[in-house]
């Protein structure tokens, strides 16, 4: 037990204090307390380690790894849904499984626990997974339901008198708001977390939330204020190691120089992110990258203006009905338009695309009523 504790302390710290060399020891002095309670069949503490050990992976951008970690773990639980550890690990694999975008797999478990999570009286393993809940739903457009969530679990942790718990689900609630366009309130909530991290000299934490911070001011349009957030974001990443969170921010970077039209810096930005994705994460994060790049960087088809006007619609048109599964209300939702006004476009233009994406004769003709 005393192995575990100093591993988590110099794990929690090194996190804390952006030190890799830290989260290694410290990860070296888990395994060796996993293998000593597994060695005296204290199985369930054997476990609890090794969520932890899952937990510095993936804060060092190793999320296979966190995985393979959890997976191993929860092998010991098979019908006994209701422990606490196997709660607890499936609470962190929801979290994994969110970053690596498998929202499918993350909801399967979300499903499996949300029943035993209700006879849950552990008030911080409840405000964990409403967390993870809440980013689950707001990376799957369900905003409302994400808000929801983060207000549960900054409830619990109020509760608990547990000031940096809630201020992480401040800043969670501050993203999923900014998505919902209550951009206001998002930056109001993002203020108050970096006040809190601030205070507690927390610069993990604290780079997170002014990545948060910067993505709500591009949303609003503040472009100069989202470059200075990020940028801060970036510096306090850069002294530590956390490669996952570093290269989110070199994307939310590109992403805001893009916005300002500085094309070249944004290429050679997006440059240095692939690289550090590709050295120190893996190949689905580069993926997980290109996708998004070329999701906001369309390549002119060499054809005249009016030419070059239509296939950038169909583009847009496209992207967000594969994205919606074909749900033409959520893609007006998310191009900011009507579904009448979508639907009009479609049967008067692109027509083809009903039939690209599968959708039958007898679906077209109920999205015209």
């Amino acid at each position: 037990e005393l192995l575990r504790i100093c591993g988590y302390f110099l794990c929690a710290y090194g996190h804390v204090r952006n030190q890799g060399d830290f989260q290694e020891h410290g990860k070296n002095i888990l395994s060796r307390s996993s293998e000593r309670f597994a060695a005296i069949d204290l199985v369930h503490d054997s476990n609890r380690a090794k969520v932890l050990i899952a937990s510095t992976y993936f804060n060092q951008g190793q999320i296979d790894e966190a995985l393979i970690v959890l997976d191993e773990a929860s092998l010991s639980y098979g019908n006994d849904q209701l422990h606490p550890t196997h709660l607890l690990i499936s609470v962190n694999k929801i979290a994994y499984l969110v970053w690596k975008r498998d929202f499918q797999s993350a909801l399967s478990i979300f499903r499996d626990i949300q029943i035993p999570m209700e006879l849950c009286e552990d008030r911080l393993l409840l405000a964990r997974f409403h967390t993870h809940a809440g980013m689950l739903f707001g990376r799957i457009d369900k905003y409302a339901e994400a808000s929801a969530h983060y207000a549960k679990a900054i409830e619990y942790s109020r509760e608990l008198g547990n000031t940096r718990y809630a201020a992480t689900s401040l800043n969670n609630l501050a993203f999923a708001q900014s998505r919902d366009g209550r951009t206001e309130e998002a930056e109001e909530n993002a203020a108050e977390a970096i006040e809190i991290f601030d205070e507690l000299g927390d610069t993990g934490w604290l780079a997170i939330v002014h990545d948060t911070k910067a993505q709500i001011c591009l949303a609003a349009g503040k472009l100069e204020e989202a470059m200075s957030e990020i940028d801060e974001s970036i510096r306090l990443f850069r002294e530590g190691e956390s490669f996952s969170s570093l290269t989110d921010s070199l994307w939310v970077r590109t992403h805001i120089l893009l916005r300002a039209g500085e094309k070249e810096e944004a290429f050679m930005q997006f440059a240095e992110l692939s690289d550090i994705a590709s050295r120190e994460i893996g190949e689905y994060a580069v993926r997980k990258y290109a996708d998004e790049f070329a999701k906001i960087v369309h390549v002119k088809k060499g054809s005249d203006f009016f030419g070059e006007v239509q296939a950038f619609k169909r583009d847009m048109l496209m992207e967000s009905l594969v994205e919606a599964d074909a749900d033409i209300s959520k893609a007006a939702k998310k191009l900011k338009t009507s579904r009448k006004d979508i639907i009009h476009v479609l049967n008067r233009e692109f027509p083809d695309i009903y039939l690209e994406l599968g959708i039958s004769t007898q679906v077209m003709s109920a999205a015209n009523n």
